[in-house]
């Protein structure tokens, strides 16, 4: 009688090997996390890492991509967005960021402080994670700059900054999460705060991508624009619990 190969018998083993190992990795930084570590907190033999991911670097590198999926620059509406009101495209992508950065995005409580470490303690696994995470964001945010400055031609370093100055502010209220909740004197984000951020940086931006353009350039729907009001009479104060986030 054929035996089951003990590794094939718990589906759950490669997930519970997953978040053990962002744990430790976060806790502890990639060189001095072990293996052995990571299974005893998974509660997993040390063969199911060579079995599951191979070897400890590209459990690594698993865990870091961890938070790439999804994203609303691979959804329909946001792709048609993109094509024919690249304003919105703006509104949707900053909206999406946002509340994923100030609402943790379902992705786990360790995987910010793991990110955190590879940016402070850089690995192999940085190209890895700007090639499948950061890369695609950028180049998203990119079109949806050149599709504001249509018809005029922008200069490709000014893109750049500009895709730099948009994600930048989003990462400021990650950054500084703590910081500006206490200046606001406030525990938690609410609903009415993400609608409120997004449509300052969506403003800012508009006017910042504007000013750059050539002088005497004009854009498909030049003019100040008005943020569509998606959740009209629906925006809550209440902090941003798992029960009221959005998906």
């Amino acid at each position: 009688m054929a035996t089951r190969h003990p590794l094939a018998s718990d589906e759950g083993t490669r997930s519970r090997l997953l978040h053990a190992a962002g744990e430790v990795f976060a806790d502890h930084g990639f060189r001095a996390a072990t293996v052995q570590m990571i299974c005893q907190r998974a509660g997993a033999n040390v063969a199911a890492v060579n079995y599951y991911f191979r070897d400890k670097e590209n459990l690594y590198h698993e865990a870091l991509q961890y938070g790439k999926h999804p994203e609303i620059y691979h959804l329909e509406h946001f792709k048609l967005a993109l094509r024919d009101q690249p304003h919105l495209a703006l509104e949707l992508f900053i909206h999406d960021f946002i509340r994923r950065l100030l609402t943790q995005g379902g992705q786990p409580p360790w995987y910010t402080r793991l990110v955190a470490r590879e940016m402070a303690e850089p690995t192999a696994g940085l190209q890895v994670f700007i090639t499948n995470c950061v890369r695609p964001r950028m180049e998203a945010v990119a079109a949806i700059v050149r599709g504001i400055a249509s018809p005029a031609k922008l200069d490709e370093a000014l893109v750049q900054r500009a895709v730099n100055s948009i994600i930048g502010q989003c990462l400021f209220y990650h950054r500084y999460r703590n910081v500006v909740l206490k200046l606001m004197k406030r525990s938690e984000f609410c609903e009415h705060d993400i609608e409120s951020i997004t449509e300052s940086i969506v403003q800012f931006s508009l006017g910042g991508i504007h000013a750059i353009l050539p002088a005497g350039a004009t854009t498909a729907a030049s003019g100040r624009h008005e943020l569509k009001a998606r959740n009209a009479g629906k925006r809550s104060a209440r902090p941003l619990t798992p029960r009221n986030r959005n998906p």
